[in-house]
């Protein structure tokens, strides 16, 4: 599993055969999602303003740079991938139109209901609305009328999933036995929330909306099921699976402030997490933070492989 750098999201279609085709899809699918008249037909069908689509998109995309980093070094040719909550499924996409099978799930749940309708509309917009694109959530899948899959992956969805147990077991059970299972989300040990850029009650993260009683009356807030890397660990390993995580993932985070101002914007912009990061520089503290272990970092990144392949020694 790569170490991510802050400079590999730049860096991010190393993973098929022909990479300079999966950039060249993913530069006419920013087109795309650029055109003021596809904002404009987003808009009509989703009765949200044009400057919201856009800003959905640019966190969609932002989002799909860390998708092809998580899975620049595992060769996608001839393999079968499925991707948890695609969202507008920009990186399902990119990989169906490279040439590779890819099968993409997005319930539309837990106040992403608009980046499903602006992924149909991008299918219908560029003539690939035969795309596989399920609207079922991950406790729905099952062998029999899915398929198994060589390649499963998540980009911050697993926090969002309300039976967590649930949907790991049914991701488990389409897993290939020698397949592999990609993910990144936040672990909630750390007290911070990052889809509000917030600061949580430390171990007792639910009791911060009475704290923040605005936070409390939305979909997102109530979505969230704040997992912590334990918890990840003993569902997989329940399921015959086990995890290894990556460190440094915190560091990068704190990085990625520097070169993504999608990401920078969604943390608060120069709220709490920029003035963590310049604290950490001025007394020379970030490559202690790449240090940590992954219990004591967030984001977590790890990959998922069934026991029986013995992939982790």
């Amino acid at each position: 599993m790569p170490h991510a750098s802050p400079h590999s999201y730049r860096n991010h279609l190393q993973l098929t055969a022909d990479a300079s085709r999966a950039s060249s899809e993913l530069s006419r699918i920013r087109k795309v999602l650029e055109d003021p008249k596809f904002l404009d037909e987003c808009s009509r069908r989703t009765s949200r303003s044009s400057s919201e689509i856009r800003a959905r998109i640019e966190t969609s995309l932002s989002e799909a740079a860390v998708a092809f980093e998580l899975l620049q070094d595992i060769d996608l040719n001839a393999k079968r991938v499925l991707e948890i909550g695609a969202g507008v499924g920009i990186v399902s996409l990119v990989l169906s139109r490279s040439g590779i099978e890819v099968v993409a799930i997005e319930p539309g749940l837990g106040g992403f209901d608009q980046n499903a309708l602006i992924g149909r509309c991008l299918r219908e917009w560029i003539g690939d609305a035969g795309h596989p694109y399920l609207s079922i959530g991950a406790a729905e899948l099952a062998p029999k009328p899915h398929g198994l899959f060589d390649v499963v992956f998540s980009i911050n969805v697993l926090e969002h999933i309300p039976d967590l147990e649930r949907a790991i077991g049914a991701m488990c059970s389409v897993l290939r036995p020698t397949g592999i299972m990609r993910h990144t989300c936040p672990n909630y040990l750390i007290p911070y929330e990052p889809h509000f850029g917030i600061p949580l009650v430390p171990l007792f993260p639910r009791l911060t909306a009475w704290l923040m009683p605005g936070i409390r009356k939305t979909e997102l807030w109530r979505s969230l099921n704040f997992v912590t890397l334990g918890r990840m660990r003993r569902a997989f390993e329940r399921q015959g699976c086990s995890c290894r995580f990556a460190r440094g993932t915190m560091r990068t985070a704190f990085e990625r402030l520097n070169h993504d101002e999608e990401f920078r914007k969604r943390q608060g912009g120069r709220g709490m997490v920029s003035v963590a990061r310049k604290i950490l520089d001025r007394f020379g503290l970030l490559e202690l933070v790449g240090h940590l272990p992954p219990i004591l970092s967030t984001p977590m990144t790890f990959e998922v492989v069934p026991k029986s392949w013995n992939r982790h020694p």
